[in-house]
This record gives C-alpha cells, sequence and structure tokens, in this order.
C-alpha cells in the first residue's frame, strides 16, 4: 500500500491505502518529532510492513525536508519515495500561474483532486492552513488563479508580536 503524505508547516498528515481518501487520515505535530510520527505509523499499520511506497506533498522549508526524507530512509530503507510536485499542465489543468515552482504543492494537490471529484465543472477551492488560500479552476479546466493570506492563528500571531500590549 502507499503512503500519503501531506507534510505542512504545522503539522505532517498521512494515510496509508491504495489511493489518498481523507477519511482515514492520522496526523501529528512536527515538534513531538519524527520518531513518534514513525511510532504512529507503525501503529497505524499494526506492525505489518504494508508501505510499498510513500508519496509526499511537502510545503516545508529544505532542512525539514531532509529531515523527513533522512527519517524514512533510516526506518523504511528499501521503500521508494516519491516528491510531489507543481506543474504548469497537469490531469486536465492549464495552472495561471508564471512560476510553478513558486505555486505551493498543498494548492496544486487540491485543484488536481477538485478537477478528478467535479471534473467539467467550476470549482473555488478553499485550503485553510498555517495559510488560507483560494484558487479557482474554469469549467475547461483553466486555473484563473488564487489569492493567499494569513489563518486567523497567524493573524493573531502576527498583531501579537507587532502590538504586545493590545487588549
Amino acid at each position: 500500500m502507499k503512503c500519503y503524505i501531506d507534510a505542512g508547516n504545522t503539522r505532517i498528515k498521512w494515510q496509508i491505502g491504495p489511493k489518498a481518501v481523507m477519511q482515514s487520515l492520522a496526523w501529528s505535530e512536527w515538534d513531538v518529532g519524527l520518531d513518534l510520527w514513525v511510532d504512529r505509523l507503525n501503529t497505524r499499520a499494526q506492525g505489518k510492513p504494508v508501505v510499498d511506497r510513500f508519496i509526499i506533498a511537502s510545503v516545508v522549508p529544505p532542512a525539514r525536508q531532509t529531515q523527513l526524507a533522512e527519517t524514512i530512509t533510516q526506518h523504511f530503507p528499501h521503500v521508494p519515495v516519491q516528491w510531489i510536485q507543481s506543474r504548469a499542465r497537469c490531469c486536465g489543468i492549464q495552472f495561471a500561474y508564471p512560476d510553478m515552482t513558486q505555486f505551493g504543492v498543498d494548492r496544486f494537490c487540491a485543484l488536481v483532486a477538485a478537477r478528478r471529484r467535479y471534473p467539467r465543472q467550476a470549482v473555488i477551492v478553499i485550503n485553510a492552513g498555517t495559510a488560507v488560500t483560494v484558487d479557482y479552476l474554469r469549467t475547461d479546466g483553466v486555473h484563473e488563479g488564487g489569492v493567499i493570506m494569513p489563518s486567523m492563528a497567524a493573524m493573531a500571531a502576527g498583531l501579537n508580536q507587532l502590538a504586545p500590549n493590545l487588549a
């Protein structure tokens, strides 16, 4: 089975199965450490070597991404790892972004999933994590663009940092 990993800025989320299905998602805070994540992953697998491939979407900085890759290699040395990257054309979608290396893979995956779930329909995709993104996809698969903004928690933290004496 495949292990789908969403390596976000705050949490690492994963799901084991033949395809990514959000209903059985498990997660862990990054701060608890990757060894605990491996323990939780092994618990989800019930001690059986069920993972035959890791598929990872990561928005974390390179150092944390390297840490994740090293942990997987250490604990699952013979299991291949596939890192998803944003592409200008994929799965019937033409992305309207000048530099796809700057387009978050979380947004990319959300738009691909929306296109698969609602083919030939216009969709607005809202992704709410450390940041909130809103993207529009036309019925013909053209991505018209979107916006990115801080989440409520990020706004509160920023305001508290800039103006700590606000009541």
